[in-house]
């Protein structure tokens, strides 16, 4: 999954202690917003500025899923399917899509955890 990342440094100087919104908008991007309060005489650092693009939603498993659950980290998923009397465990890479086998099983003998 490519996050879009906003990595340039800007700084501001020189204005008054107070709290602040922050917006960042860019067509085609959902608009991102932060509150922020600045402090007399100390520097604040807004880190991991993400723009997520507006598109609609990809349907990239044509299977209907029983079961999913996604890595700790988000970058792969787990899942189930049924068909035909047999039960599928599927693993996505979210990032390039790519979808691996992991083991068939027919329902009558379903391991059941």
């Amino acid at each position: 999954m490519k996050k879009n990342t906003f990595d340039k440094k800007v700084e501001i100087k020189n204005i008054q202690p107070k709290k602040y919104h922050l917006s960042i908008q860019t067509p085609n991007y959902y608009d991102w917003n932060k509150n922020i309060e600045v402090e007399s005489k100390k520097t604040v650092y807004i880190k991991e500025i993400n723009l997520v693009k507006k598109s609609p939603p990809q349907n990239f498993i044509d299977k209907d899923i029983k079961y999913f659950s996604f890595s700790p980290d988000k970058e792969q998923l787990i899942y189930t399917t049924e068909n035909n009397g047999q039960v599928s465990v599927w693993l996505l890479t979210v990032e390039n899509q790519q979808t691996n086998l992991l083991f068939k099983r027919d329902t009558e003998n379903q391991i059941k955890i």
